[in-house]
C-alpha cells in the first residue's frame, strides 16, 4: 500500500506531466493560462514549474512571464530519437542472426548505468532466454554491458565501475572490481564479450559493442541461449558473427547521419 508522501509525490508529478503536456504546443503560457487549462492551482503550478526551470526542462521569456519547453527535454527527445534510429538500423541484421542461429537476439544501450534493452528477438525454441523490451540488466554481469563498457575510454569506464552496485546474481557473477576491469580489457581484446552464467543459471550469452566513428558505444548486439546449445565453440563463432553484424549496423547508421546532413 503506498504511503500518503509518496501518493502526493505521485499527485505532483502528474501536475508537472499535465503543466509539460500543455505547453507540448509550443505556444508560451502565462501561469494563469496554464493553470486555466489544467486545473492546477497557482500555489501548485508556480512550485512546479520554478523547479522544472531550474532543471531546464521550461524556460520563461518577455516581461510577461511566459512558460515553453526549455532544451534539456529537447535533449530527451533527441535520445528518444537515436534510440528509434538504433533499432530500425539493427533489426535487419538482428533477424539475419536469429533466422542463423536460431537463438535469441537482444538489441541494448547504457542507460543511467544500467543496460536498457531496445530490442529482442526471442527464439522459437522451448528452452530459450527470455526478456522484455523496455527492462533494465545490469552491466556487470551481462555480455551486453560489458561489450559496451569495454569500449569506454579509461577515465569513464573506472569511474562506472567504481559507483556500479556488483550485485551478485549467480555463484558464477563477478563482484569484485578488479577482476571486473581484466574481464572488459579481454573483451577489448576478443572483440566481444560473454555472460557464462553469470546472470542467469544455465544461460550463456555473447555480445559485441556497436561503436561510432569517434570510438563510442552506441549500444551492443547479443546472443543468448542455454548452455547446453552455447557452447564455448557456438560462442566463438557467434562472437565473429556479430562483431560483423555490429560493424555493419554502425557503417549504416553513419551513412545515414551523413545523408541527413549531420
Amino acid at each position: 500500500m503506498r504511503n500518503k508522501s509518496e501518493g502526493d509525490a505521485v499527485a505532483v508529478l502528474e501536475k508537472a506531466v499535465d503543466l509539460l503536456d500543455c505547453l507540448a504546443d509550443g505556444v508560451p503560457r502565462t501561469v494563469a493560462a496554464l493553470c486555466a487549462e489544467t486545473g492546477v492551482s497557482k500555489a501548485a503550478a508556480y512550485r512546479i514549474l520554478h523547479t522544472l526551470q531550474r532543471r531546464g526542462l521550461v524556460v520563461t521569456y518577455a516581461r510577461v512571464r511566459r512558460y515553453t519547453i526549455g532544451h534539456a527535454l529537447l535533449a530527451y527527445s533527441g535520445v528518444a530519437q537515436q534510440s528509434d534510429q538504433l533499432v530500425a538500423t539493427a533489426r535487419p541484421v538482428m533477424t539475419e542472426l536469429w533466422q542463423y542461429c536460431g537463438e535469441t537476439i537482444n538489441l541494448g544501450i547504457q542507460s543511467r548505468g544500467q543496460v536498457l534493452y531496445l530490442e529482442i528477438m526471442e527464439s522459437r525454441r522451448g528452452l530459450r532466454a527470455t526478456g522484455q523490451v523496455g527492462s533494465l540488466d545490469a552491466l556487470h554481469s551481462t555480455a551486453l554491458g560489458k561489450a559496451m563498457l569495454s569500449q569506454l575510454p579509461k577515465e569513464d569506464l573506472g569511474r562506472v565501475v567504481r559507483q556500479a552496485i556488483l550485485k551478485r546474481r549467480t555463484e558464477y557473477t563477478v563482484t569484485d572490481r578488479r577482476a571486473l576491469l581484466r574481464a572488459i580489457r579481454d573483451v577489448r581484446t576478443s572483440g566481444y564479450a560473454i555472460d557464462d552464467q553469470e546472470n542467469e543459471v544455465g544461460m550463456r550469452c555473447v555480445a559485441a559493442p556497436i561503436i561510432n566513428a569517434d570510438g563510442w558505444p552506441l549500444g551492443a548486439l547479443s546472443i543468448s541461449g542455454p548452455t547446453s546449445r552455447m557452447t564455448p565453440e557456438t560462442v566463438a563463432a557467434l562472437g565473429t558473427q556479430l562483431m560483423d553484424g555490429c560493424a555493419l549496423i554502425a557503417s549504416r547508421l553513419a551513412e545515414g547521419n551523413a545523408g541527413d546532413g549531420h
